[in-house]
C-alpha cells in the first residue's frame, strides 16, 4: 500500500509507466510499434516522433500487457525501465530483452495466440500474434492490419 493507494502484485508495470508518463508530461511527438516482419521468437518494436519514422528518443519505461488489461486487470507481460545510466536511447528493442542502462521489470512471459498492447510514455500500440508466429499490427495507425 502507498499511501491510501493500494497496488496489486502484477500492476507494477502499469503503475511505473504511468508515473513515468505523467513526470514525463508524455510528448505528442512520440510511438512505438511492432517492426515489420516481426515473429513471436523475435518481436521487435521501433521507437519514434511517428510511426514509421524510427529515431532514438528518450523514453524512460516500455512495457506489454495483454489486450484485456484494464482498470482493476493487469496482465504485465515484459517491462523495462530506463535508470541514470542510459547514455543512448534504443531505436529498436527486443521483446524480452533488456537495453543497456534498463533495469527489468518484469520477466518476458510467453506470448500465446492473441491481442497485446506495447506501452511507451503513454503512447500505446496493440499487436496480434497469430497462431503461426507471425507478428502484426493492430491499431487505427496501421490500418488495423
Amino acid at each position: 500500500m502507498i499511501g491510501n493507494l493500494k497496488i496489486a502484485r502484477g500492476n507494477s508495470t502499469v503503475l511505473v509507466l504511468t508515473v513515468c508518463a505523467f513526470l514525463t508530461s508524455c510528448p505528442d511527438d512520440m510511438a512505438v510499434w511492432v517492426v515489420e516482419g516481426s515473429t513471436v521468437t523475435q518481436l521487435e518494436f521501433a521507437v519514434g516522433r511517428e510511426m514509421g519514422d524510427e529515431r532514438s528518443v528518450k523514453f524512460h519505461g516500455m512495457g506489454v500487457t495483454s489486450c484485456d488489461s484494464g482498470i482493476g486487470v493487469t496482465n504485465d507481460l515484459w517491462g523495462i525501465l530506463a535508470t541514470n545510466d542510459v547514455d543512448t536511447y534504443p531505436s529498436r528493442v527486443v521483446y524480452g530483452d533488456r537495453p543497456d542502462g534498463f533495469e527489468l521489470l518484469n520477466p518476458p512471459a510467453e506470448l500465446v495466440p492473441g491481442c497485446y498492447v506495447i506501452s511507451i510514455l503513454g503512447k500505446q500500440s496493440r499487436f496480434i500474434v497469430h497462431d503461426d508466429g507471425r507478428v502484426t499490427a493492430n491499431d487505427a495507425r496501421s490500418g488495423g492490419r
